[in-house]
């Protein structure tokens, strides 16, 4: 709910005059508290005022009935609904879960691996996903697919594809198409994926784009992480990644915002039992960690299969 804390700070008789109006709101994708102040400008017996990228005009009865604050509001709520920031963020720690793993196909395995999972993330959403994983054993070139549909408002389905630049260092690629409610995003992520002894890094920009009801929408995030293989033999595996993301750029609404206060982590621990040489079972647990605010959330379970041909 929209507060405004303080309705008129001044208002003369003159012509030409100004009304300044606080309120306090949440930012819808970084959730973030913000005070501002919007500027009512008077022009004779009309009132015009600039609130959330949208314009108003009003007269002094309507001023003095509260239709500006009503008006205000009603913008703020269009403001809210329809941005599902947090699932379209999912599902972009989905698609770069996925691509890690994909990273993982070498030369050594078979041509392709088909998986397919299917997650529940509390407190009541539940998401299916599958793809494969593919590699060319003359270039080292991998590629893949992915895709997820599930009780959220967002659904994808996208194509990936990492290249050797050097011995220990692969170029990704990934390339999604996101359907929200009727509209679609495009979602772009570039990076390197360093090979270590230790662990592998990773170095991920990612882009979303696009219009939500007929408003403009982009997200800029700088994703980074690393992926370690903790046990690896015949019939188990078990594998930790974790991403960290931080948000520089935000436009929603006509509005713009630089620079969230906070990181978000996002920690993988999957592991995989080895049925037969070309079949695994897979289970993967998940959270959310918040760095301002300490919080974890999002808790989530993924159970799914990988078969290989």
């Amino acid at each position: 709910m929209l507060r405004v804390f303080v309705i008129l700070l001044f208002l003369t008789s003159t012509a030409h005059a100004q009304l300044n109006y606080n309120y306090r709101y949440v930012e819808i994708c970084s959730e973030e508290v913000r005070d501002m102040t919007a500027l009512m400008g008077v022009d004779g017996n009309v009132y015009t005022l600039s609130f959330f990228g949208e314009t108003g005009t009003f007269t002094p009865e309507q001023v003095a009935n509260g239709d500006v604050l009503l008006w205000m509001e009603k913008t703020y709520n269009a403001w809210t609904t329809y941005y599902p920031c947090a699932e379209i963020q999912q599902v972009v720690q989905d698609a770069n879960r996925k691509v890690a793993q994909g990273n993982e196909v070498d030369i050594g395995q078979p041509v392709l691996v088909v998986s397919s999972d299917l997650a529940y993330y509390e407190p009541t959403m539940f998401k299916f996903g599958s793809g494969y994983a593919s590699a060319n054993r003359l270039t080292g070139t991998k590629y893949g697919a992915l895709s997820s549909i599930g009780s959220t408002k967002v659904s994808n389905i996208g194509y990936y594809r990492i290249t050797p630049l050097k011995e220990t260092i692969n170029r990704v690629e990934t390339f999604n198409l996101l359907y929200v409610e009727g509209d679609l995003l495009g979602n772009i992520l570039n990076g390197v994926y360093y090979y270590s002894p230790i662990s592998d890094l990773y170095l991920f920009h990612n882009l979303t784009f696009g219009y939500l009801n007929g408003f403009g929408f982009q997200d800029n995030t700088v994703v980074s992480g690393f992926s370690k293989k903790v046990i690896s033999t015949p019939q188990l595996s078990i594998d930790f990644n974790t991403f960290m993301s931080y948000t520089y750029f935000v436009e929603v609404f006509k509005l713009s915002y630089w620079f969230e206060d906070h990181v978000k982590v996002f920690p993988n621990l999957s592991v995989t039992f080895k049925l037969s040489p070309t079949f695994g079972l897979n289970l993967t647990g998940t959270f959310t960690y918040r760095s301002d605010t300490h919080d974890i959330y999002n808790k989530g379970l993924l159970f799914g299969g990988r078969l290989s041909f």
